[in-house]
């Protein structure tokens, strides 16, 4: 995972992000401002209020673009990415901003973080990309490891179902490397993810020690999760 975001951070980091953004002419003030928009639509779905002194982690926080948002709205704020070169973008947006840190994780794990530490986990287009569902498992009880009692995690995921459509579209595009995307790996399994219904979110989390409250689809054929430790 690591070697393929890095290389997706060294060509095209803000279309790899949010793929809303022009590939050839990114627009970055525009990505920022996705970013706002997506976090009140996820706390609009999930119905979560943020008070304004929590201490929060984001998990994937690619080159910055939901932080400066969470940051506005929180006490405190560490992000972390598998990737340098975006964590290297992140740093770059949030210059000067206090109570905001990032780091770098191994991909598997948060073993850089202490138990019971944070108040909120935001996740936003991370679940989608990670590579098995035994690795999104893994990371889902490291956030129930790092919220304290009562914590909240909200968390995206993509949910739809198979699509003959989408893989004829994509078997096309490995064929002529479209953009470079084959040697990027945007059909291998660090891209394409895995999917999970409602069924598999809440068995996986309750195996992970949360309780999902909320289960919000939304266009794109992906969901909002509330869940709570």
């Amino acid at each position: 995972m690591r070697s393929d975001w890095e290389a997706r951070a060294a060509s095209m980091p803000y279309w790899f992000v949010d793929a809303r953004t022009d590939f050839d002419r990114p627009d970055v003030e525009g990505f920022r401002l996705r970013g706002e928009q997506d976090l009140e639509r996820a706390l609009a779905l999930t119905g979560y209020v943020l008070r304004g002194d929590e201490r929060v982690l984001e998990l994937g926080c690619g080159a910055g673009r939901m932080t400066n948002a969470i940051a506005d709205r929180s006490g405190s704020v560490v992000g972390v990415d598998i990737s340098e070169g975006m964590l290297d973008l992140a740093r770059d947006a949030l210059a000067g901003r206090r109570a905001v840190h990032l780091v770098q994780t191994d991909g598997l794990s948060l073993a850089a973080l202490a138990d019971d530490r944070f108040d909120v986990v935001i996740c936003n287009a991370v679940y989608q990309h990670l590579p098995s569902v035994e690795v999104v498992a893994g990371y889902t009880r490291e956030i129930a490891r790092i919220l304290r009692p009562g914590g909240t995690a909200l968390v995206s995921l993509q949910n739809w179902t198979f699509s003959p459509y989408r893989w004829t579209r994509a078997a096309a595009a490995w064929v002529l490397d479209y953009r470079g995307f084959r040697r990027l790996g945007v059909y291998s399994r660090t891209f394409l993810g895995v999917r999970l219904d409602e069924r598999k979110t809440r068995r996986l989390f309750a195996d992970a020690g949360l309780s999902v409250e909320v289960y919000r689809p939304f266009a794109d054929q992906r969901a909002w999760v509330k869940a709570r430790a």
